[in-house]
């Protein structure tokens, strides 16, 4: 299971107490027993599906902007610790001094040795090879003995910017490069990260021209290519040091809007506030920014934010799907006080419809989420890890298989008691499961049918 800090604070305490005198009141005669059956808990949707910040009032509100910021004790820690670190460092610097006169051969030795550079994103299409080599972006032919280079787009960093390139896709006679861009030496951090996606016409692939370009706010975290339809995940995170305590008539309201353009629309424009939505969470400064781009030149680009939503996201040609953990404490006079927890994860789907993601429907499934979410023939397969108390020797394991409206349709469940998940592989209709506690384990699953798993330990 993931590492999660779990915080317990005194007034928590007081109020659990309170709440378990509550509910005491009105307890059932069975609240000795606890559920053996695993069952996740029913999720009420809310009408529209997820809300809509709308108004800048109502982040205002959601950031808290109107107390004033006080140092925490995780940031003292912090401190202490760079403090620590500068002292660390200092001696570090004192003693590598004294080595390095001894380890300069060493070192020449070692840069002898040089390694010949890796191709990235190589891709196939006829007779070209596209691929990106130190920051260059190549079309090339295959001669006798190597590569033949018709032509290169080179992306290399400068004085004023530092470039990354993230992906590409090759289709179509074009080629679409998408790079993470850090603007250097300005005073604005907050909008110096960028990811922008470039379309080049290649159907000259002595002159590949640059046809668009889009950039939005944020760091690139992933993208998938649908029929003409392009989808770009970016990440931007919000400092708020200067805004805490402002009135909110003192603050303008485009530095919490993301910025992003189209050159083929529009030069330079900031998302309206209906169209940010929020997850319910307390830490509302990372903005998910979810993008969508018409291949095809007809429809404008579409942007859409979401605040507060984990980390958890897939891309699937199914749909996008965000994962959200809730960590539950029940009844502390049923369970007790430590073996009173719950794990549940809720799974948002949005469709597909041409470069939009629209919001489909919420599932839930008991459990934390292990590596990855899988799909396969219109289903979604899960393994998660689970446990009812923080100790680590309470653990299972399970599998869930969920149809295209997230309804389960099929489990294993505590296929491995307190075994620790080292590894899962789907294969279409074959999940392999290795384990490692006292001796490693494997396990194959047949999915064929989801409703009867059947189950081997090999």
């Amino acid at each position: 299971m993931k590492n999660k800090t779990i915080k317990v604070s005194y007034l928590i305490a007081i109020f659990s107490v309170i709440l378990v005198l509550a509910i005491s009141l009105v307890i059932s005669k069975d609240k000795g027993q606890i559920e053996n059956v695993k069952t996740p808990d029913v999720v009420i949707e809310e009408e529209g599906g997820i809300p809509s910040v709308k108004t800048f009032d109502k982040l205002y509100n959601l950031l808290k902007l109107d107390s004033k910021k006080e140092i925490s004790e995780e940031e003292n820690v912090i401190e202490e610790n760079n403090i620590v670190q500068e002292n660390l460092i200092a001696t570090d610097e004192n003693i590598t001094e004294n080595v390095i006169e001894n380890t300069i051969e060493e070192k020449n030795e070692e840069e002898a040795i040089v390694q010949e550079p890796q191709k990235e994103f190589e891709k196939k299409e006829g007779d070209y090879t596209y691929y990106v080599l130190e920051n260059i972006f190549y079309i090339a032919t295959q001669g006798k003995n190597s590569l033949r280079t018709s032509s290169k787009i080179d992306f290399s960093n400068t004085e004023e910017e530092e470039i990354k390139i993230n992906e590409t896709y090759i289709k179509e006679n074009k080629a679409i490069i998408i790079y993470t861009k850090k603007v250097l030496n300005q005073t604005d951090d907050a909008r110096n990260i960028f990811t922008v996606a470039e379309i080049y016409n290649t159907k000259n692939k002595r002159k590949p021209r640059l046809e668009r370009e889009i950039r939005v706010e944020g760091e690139y975290l992933k993208s998938k290519n649908i029929e003409n339809n392009l989808y770009v995940l970016t990440n931007k995170t919000l400092n708020l040091e200067n805004y805490y305590g402002l009135a909110i008539e003192n603050i303008d309201e485009n530095d919490f809007k993301t910025m992003y353009n189209d050159t083929n629309f529009e030069e330079e424009k900031y998302l309206d506030f209906e169209n940010m939505y929020y997850f319910d969470e307390e830490n509302y400064t990372n903005y998910l920014n979810v993008l969508g781009i018409d291949l095809n030149n007809e429809q404008e680009t579409v942007l859409n934010t979401y605040l507060g939503a984990g980390d958890e996201l897939y891309l699937l040609y199914s749909g996008f799907y965000i994962v959200k953990t809730i960590y539950d404490y029940k009844d502390t006079a049923i369970y007790g006080y430590y073996n009173n927890l719950k794990i549940n994860s809720y799974i948002y789907k949005f469709i597909y419809e041409q470069n939009k993601m629209n919001y489909y429907k919420i599932g839930n499934i008991q459990g934390d989420v292990f590596d990855e979410i899988n799909e396969f023939n219109n289903t979604i397969r899960i393994v998660t890890e689970d446990s009812t108390t923080w100790e680590s020797l309470t653990k299972t394991n399970d599998l869930y298989i969920l149809n295209s409206e997230l309804e389960i349709i099929g489990t294993s469940i505590n296929f491995a008691e307190n075994e620790s998940l080292s590894k899962i592989e789907f294969i279409e209709n074959t999940l392999n499961v290795e384990t490692s506690s006292n001796e490693t384990k494997h396990y194959k699953f047949d999915l064929t049918e989801p409703e009867n798993i059947n189950i081997t330990l090999e």
